[in-house]
């Protein structure tokens, strides 16, 4: 869209500046404390402001369009400690407080110091109040995304909350996202999937789905019957990005993997003592299973979820968490920053920058491009948005 200004609340590297600029929309703002991450949004031509969301006066940008954030969440999630488990009720506290215009922290004490982050963007809607508003966390977090849902209610807003799967937006990974969506204009719905587990061909109104993209298809390892999951412009039923690119891409990324040193291939050494050691883009090895109950399954279906952090650099098979820890399971798959941003959804050439363990981190915290893309697309937030909706105020470096 042109013109508009959206400002992005925990922004990181970009991957809702990537999904919103697949869907039209251009002009995105976006704030997160962490140097690495904004070095790599602007590495990828996205403007960033350095700081701290919590300590930003959020009359810097009065008169923004849109808001969307994907709030800290390691606290909540499934995959770190979840000491945010323990802030729940002090956090739906906290919401109520920041509508009434009281912002302070002070008044309890916290299990995790970074729990009350997630309580950021109702203060910025108080005094915004923009017309759209996208919010994604982990699924732990969709009550609280619920309570805010009632909140925006009283503010005028039309909202919906629920949990979506990743997998059918076209994202080559099983990462399900509690989602916040609110419009002060109009009725708001969530995208209409455009993949499931199987494909389908759709009904009399249509609505067909493609197969979900699996994680070998996706990093094109040896796969040429299948697409991978990149995103191109326009194309979907949805009137958004098309989050799955054609055969020449495939090649293109396949060349771009094999440049890097990765040749997407594995063969074990040896089938009883363990892993293979295939070296990858980043020095890294890419360890496929080698006991045959494991199977191939990352040339089946996609990726599970991409982590930031305990081994990020492991994919861990299907089903894990009801035999051990994700890390020591049998059957995980380590990939290098390149391919775990291409399960995420990222370009294969996305500049990730800082070290090894800040771009893993970036990754894994990161909401996948496409489905930023389709959500956006469902806001609003893309291409033939009228001008006169919106205004522009503030420009970032």
């Amino acid at each position: 869209m042109n013109g508009a200004t959206v400002v992005d609340l925990f922004a990181g590297p970009g991957g809702w500046d990537e999904g919103m600029r697949l869907a039209g929309c251009t002009s995105v703002t976006g704030i997160d404390v962490d140097e690495a991450a904004c070095a790599t949004a602007r590495a990828a031509g996205h403007a960033r402001v350095c700081a701290d969301v919590a300590a930003t006066d959020p009359c810097e940008y009065a008169g923004v369009y849109g808001l969307v954030a994907s709030p800290p969440c390691q606290a909540w999630s499934p995959a770190g400690l979840r000491r945010g488990e323990d802030d729940r009720t002090n956090c739906h506290t906290l919401a109520d407080r920041m509508a009434d215009g009281d912002d302070s922290t002070a008044w309890t004490a916290w299990a995790d110091p970074r729990s009350a982050l997630v309580c950021q963007p109702i203060r910025w809607i108080r005094e915004l109040r923009p017309a759209v508003v996208g919010l994604e966390e982990v699924p732990p977090v969709r009550g609280l995304w619920e309570h805010f849902a009632r909140i925006l209610s009283g503010w005028g807003y039309t909202t919906w909350v629920g949990v979506i799967n990743a997998a059918d937006y076209g994202v080559p990974q099983t990462r399900k996202r509690a989602i916040l969506l609110a419009r002060s204009d109009r009725l708001v719905l969530p995208p209409e999937p455009t993949h499931s587990r199987d494909g389908d061909d759709g009904d009399l109104f249509g609505g067909a789905r493609m197969p979900w993209v699996s994680m070998a298809a996706a990093l094109g390892w040896g796969i040429d019957d299948q697409p991978s999951c990149t995103v191109s412009s326009g194309g979907t039923q949805t009137g958004g990005a098309e989050p799955f690119a054609n055969a020449r891409y495939r090649h293109k990324l396949a060349t771009h993997m094999a440049a890097a040193g990765s040749t997407g291939l594995a063969t074990p050494k040896d089938a009883e003592a363990g892993p293979a050691d295939t070296v990858t883009g980043k020095g890294t090895a890419v360890w496929l299973p080698t006991r045959p109950s494991d199977g191939d399954w990352f040339r089946h279906r996609p990726a599970t979820t991409v982590v930031g952090s305990y081994s990020p650099d492991v994919i861990a098979p299907p089903g894990y968490r009801t035999r051990t820890s994700r890390q020591n399971a049998d059957g995980g798959v380590r990939v290098s920053v390149v391919e775990a941003g291409v399960l995420q959804g990222f370009r294969p050439d996305y500049p990730w920058q800082g070290s090894r363990t800040k771009q893993y981190e970036q990754v894994g915290n990161a909401i996948p491009p496409p489905l930023a893309a389709h959500l956006a697309t469902a806001l609003g937030l893309g291409i033939g948005l009228d001008d006169t909706q919106h205004v522009t105020t503030k420009e970032a470096a």
